[in-house]
């Protein structure tokens, strides 16, 4: 005898199929739960690292506590000036700052943000960035002052002492 499929039956079918499918999908991400979590809005990530709502991070002299945005993003409020050793990792703006860093963290910046104008080379050690939320799904770093801005812990890499990119600029 064969059975004949209702229309549902079929809706049950796929919605448990779905359910499975989400269960097994959440199930399997294992260590990047917590990064999903923080880019919902749950905690902000600095340096790589996962940290709660209402957090305090010290960086470069500066009070950053993680909040979410008008939207309910993860981002990091600049507080004031504090006389304190950082408590977050500093690496500088040396790299993509997306599933790194949430919107509003400060970073001095290093060679990788060293950009031509026309010739002539602008070091990238030259400004601090914070990062912003473009609103279409990516960060990205903006610069926000001067190097001068920025407070060097004891043990933090300074700019200058990297070894300097292979960026040559051409008039053309």
């Amino acid at each position: 005898m064969m059975k004949v499929l209702t229309v549902r039956s079929i809706s049950r079918t796929v919605v448990l199929a779905v359910l499975t499918a989400v269960a097994c999908t959440v199930g399997g991400l294992g260590g990047g739960v917590g990064r999903f979590a923080a880019a919902e809005g749950v905690g902000c990530l600095w340096a790589g690292g996962a940290y709660p709502p209402g957090a305090e991070a010290i960086a470069g002299g500066w009070a950053f506590t993680c909040g979410t945005d008008s939207r309910g993003a993860p981002y990091w409020s600049h507080g004031g000036a504090v006389d304190h050793p950082s408590n977050v990792q500093n690496p500088g703006a040396h790299a993509n700052p997306t599933g790194e860093f949430s919107a509003g963290a400060l970073q001095f910046g290093t060679d990788y943000m060293d950009y031509c104008v026309g010739s002539q080379r602008i070091e990238g050690s030259e400004d601090v960035y914070v990062v912003v939320d473009s609103g279409r799904g990516y960060l990205y770093w903006r610069s926000a002052g001067p190097a001068s801005r920025w407070v060097f812990d004891a043990d933090t890499v300074r700019p200058e002492d990297l070894r300097r990119g292979n960026i040559y600029c051409y008039d053309d």
